[in-house]
């Protein structure tokens, strides 16, 4: 498993991944953890009834101090929970106090990049508690919110973790108890999963970054930018700018071929990928230079940005690349003619369940995906 670590958000542009959006609760009571719904989705409002009823509970001034928790503040009323005797509460009153017992909340972003095992993001919204509003959720266009992403001594940093921590609360809210990691010492967390999104990146520099989302809250063209504050101080700024016009300057291309040869005592498939001068199924080709310094790269930055995996989604398979080459002459290879400067790589499968869907014909050749800046040849 990764570790969580400090780093500086680091997607270059044409980047693309997929993310989700996530609500973080903290210091919950046991019953709060009971309660439908989620206290960060919508703040809590009280009726005149309930005001009454909280009134019978402890004969203090709940109401201001509920007033003062909507505006940032909610040590009173975390006061006056406190010294509510619950063992004397009817199964009505504990529900009550549950709605208004002090919650922390804040969302969280996690952006996983293409190909890569971690995600990178981190707080992009604190509203405080249960009674002041999630503006996040609701982020008009051309509306700017501050955002938490953390900041460290070394520059403008976020926070990158394991992807497992993407899955939490996917579905159903996910409890945690006191003590564990995400809650606090004394008292539960609750963490929902309110968006699921794919993302892509557009310009980006060390204090400005464009994306374009397509989830239900994060949609369509969002800007971050790292801006002052105060002296000495910088923080993030996310808005929805009324222009939503999202540049791409690159393409995602992906590119299929099928399987050359097999040696099956070997468990080893061996295929073309690319071929120059060939026109491909979008009426594009790729010269033998651009070819070239395609594999070489995919080699450099294998195990970082590149990795073999099955249908672009699936890269916990047992994949091995044991041979990958630039043709230096024409050749046959197994009855198919291969130009010179293509682009030859060679597979071990050790993975019995990918093996026998390559043996039964379900899988039958290479796909690369990438990115590339397409030019007119004339």
């Amino acid at each position: 498993m990764i570790k969580q670590i400090q780093k500086n958000i680091d997607f270059k542009q044409g980047d693309k991944g997929v993310g989700v959006l996530q609500v973080h609760e903290r210091g919950l009571t046991e019953d709060q953890t009971k309660m439908p719904g989620h206290f960060g989705l919508k703040p809590v409002e009280l009726t005149p009834g309930q005001l009454k009823s909280l009134g019978q509970i402890a004969s203090e001034p709940w109401q201001g101090a509920i007033q003062k928790a909507a505006a940032g503040d909610s040590s009173q009323l975390s006061k006056i929970v406190g010294r509510v005797d619950k063992e004397q509460l009817t199964s009505a009153q504990r529900k009550l106090l549950a709605i208004v017992s002090p919650v922390s909340i804040h969302t969280d972003i996690r952006m996983q990049p293409d190909g890569e095992q971690y995600w990178e993001g981190g707080t992009t919204f604190t509203p405080g508690n249960q009674f002041k509003p999630n503006k996040f959720i609701k982020l008009e266009e051309d509306k700017k919110i501050m955002a938490s992403f953390k900041t460290y001594d070394d520059g403008i940093g976020a926070i990158r973790g394991p992807l497992a921590w993407m899955k939490v609360g996917l579905g159903k809210p996910k409890i945690i108890p006191p003590g564990a990691v995400g809650a606090t010492k004394s008292g539960y967390a609750r963490i929902k999963n309110i968006d699921n999104f794919k993302w892509e990146a557009g310009k980006q520099d060390e204090h400005y970054k464009e994306f374009w989302f397509d989830g239900k809250i994060l949609k369509g063209r969002w800007i971050f930018q790292y801006v002052p504050v105060a002296e000495g101080r910088s923080e993030w700024m996310i808005s929805k700018p009324k222009d939503q016009e999202f540049k791409k300057s690159k393409i995602e291309k992906t590119v299929t071929v099928a399987i050359a040869k097999a040696v099956v005592d070997k468990r080893l498939v061996t295929g073309v990928v690319l071929e120059p001068e060939v026109w491909d199924a979008d009426d594009q080709i790729y010269s033998a230079d651009v070819i070239e310094k395609t594999a070489h790269k995919f080699l450099a930055e294998y195990n970082k940005r590149t990795k073999p995996g099955v249908q672009h989604n699936d890269y916990t398979r047992t994949i091995e690349i044991v041979e990958s080459y630039i043709t230096p002459v024409a050749f046959t290879l197994n009855k198919q003619k291969v130009k010179k400067g293509s682009w030859i790589m060679t597979m071990k499968v050790l993975d019995d369940e990918i093996w026998k869907m390559i043996k039964k014909g379900e899988l039958t050749g290479f796909s690369i995906k990438g990115w590339a800046v397409a030019r007119k040849v004339k």
